[in-house]
């Protein structure tokens, strides 16, 4: 929906007619609200100067397109990226299902730095009540290429999709570059080597819990190239201790801009099934 923002005459003569009036009726007819309009007044005029100087400010949009303002899905779980090589595109997903009630799953996307939002349905695997399940969005430095992690929400196995397209705004549905099950909380950070012989590759980190192992679940789904064809994952088991049957779910990557990737993780060793208590907490680069 197109960002609204709304600007208060400022003309002298006029406003301070207009605000004697407004005095002069508020104190008449609600005299206990007289000091909460000066106190309003105050803040507006201050945030104006802030502002004016140069300070912070908060444009809030509603993301839901003007067309299905109607909606009242669940929409939870929201997550954003921006296009490092242009900051006007931005990538967003939520527990969103395809309007049309297609095969695909929307993702909300803008080319105006966030004032518009349009949905795009190109990701596979849509329910028609939530979309995906988990979803998690990120772009490379240098090409525009958009990669997500996702939990399908047509199948009921944790099912894994690890997906990239070179077009976020196209028709064209996101390709499938890793597909596997009993894996949870897809996680996707990526990173682009600016020098050296690798530079311009995309490295791609995707943090999960992946349940088809015993024990150290803690997992990192790593490609050192990802804008190749059919790029390569390697999956790394970053949990080396002892656990109570599992990680906890969250496995977080994040890259430094020297190349270092780091993740933080839940490491479980122990856990209460009827209590939900655990201790473990962990950190790895």
């Amino acid at each position: 929906m197109p960002a609204k923002k709304i600007r208060k005459k400022t003309e002298a003569s006029h406003g301070t007619k207009q605000r004697a009036a407004n005095k002069k009726t508020v104190k008449q007819s609600h005299p206990r609200s007289s000091l909460a309009g000066a106190q309003e007044e105050k803040a507006t005029r201050k945030s104006k100067r802030t502002a004016k100087a140069g300070g912070p400010v908060v444009l809030l949009v509603n993301m839901i397109p003007r067309s299905l303002s109607g909606e009242a899905h669940q929409d939870s779980e929201p997550t954003i990226a921006v296009n490092p090589a242009n900051p006007l595109q931005i990538a967003a997903s939520a527990f969103t299902p395809d309007p049309l009630k297609g095969s695909f799953s929307p993702i909300y996307i803008s080319s105006d730095g966030g004032n518009t939002w349009t949905l795009n349905s190109i990701v596979p695997g849509n329910n028609r009540l939530t979309g995906t399940s988990d979803i998690t969005l990120s772009f490379s430095r240098s090409t525009n290429t958009l990669f997500a992690g996702i939990l399908r929400g047509d199948s009921r196995a944790m099912r894994l999709n690890i997906l990239r397209t070179k077009n976020f705004a196209g028709a064209t549905p996101m390709e499938i570059l890793v597909d596997r099950t009993r894996v949870d909380q897809p996680y996707v950070q990526v990173a682009t080597v600016t020098d050296g012989p690798d530079k311009g590759k995309d490295r791609v980190y995707v943090g999960n819990n992946d349940l088809s192992v015993s024990g150290g679940s803690a997992t990192i789904d790593q490609s050192l190239n990802g804008a190749v064809v059919n790029p390569t994952f390697k999956s790394i088991r970053i949990e080396s201790r002892t656990t109570s049957g599992q990680d906890g779910p969250p496995v977080r990557p994040s890259i430094h801009p020297d190349g270092t990737a780091y993740a933080i993780y839940h490491s479980w060793r122990s856990f209460n099934d009827d209590t939900g208590e655990g201790t473990g907490f962990s950190t790895n680069s």
